[in-house]
């Protein structure tokens, strides 16, 4: 089951699952990003936004992925300029992965 296809009960679920996973993981970046991506399907993209930005603060070259549905939300936010500077630094990044 993915996240695009859940029902709220379903993103309910996730979150109460991915809630747990952040308190027994000591909040690692990929459970920050799972967390982000259930937020943004519960349209609560501010808070979406900071768990994000959370995720990549934790592991900052290994969450362009991350990075860019930070970007996206800003934008949803309508804060381009934030936007814009997560953007310009996730481009840098990906030229540096390459």
């Amino acid at each position: 089951l993915s996240l695009s296809s859940m029902e709220q009960p379903d993103l309910d679920k996730a979150m109460s699952l991915i809630q747990r996973a952040d308190e027994l993981s000591e909040s690692a970046a990929n459970v920050l990003d799972a967390k982000g991506d259930i937020l943004i399907k519960r349209e609560q993209v501010a808070e979406a936004a900071a768990a994000y930005q959370a995720s990549v603060l934790k592991a900052p070259l290994q969450t362009l992925p991350t990075r860019r549905k930070l970007v996206a939300a800003y934008r949803q936010l309508g804060d381009d300029e934030q936007g814009n500077r997560e953007e310009k630094i996730a481009d840098l990044l990906e030229v540096k992965l390459k």
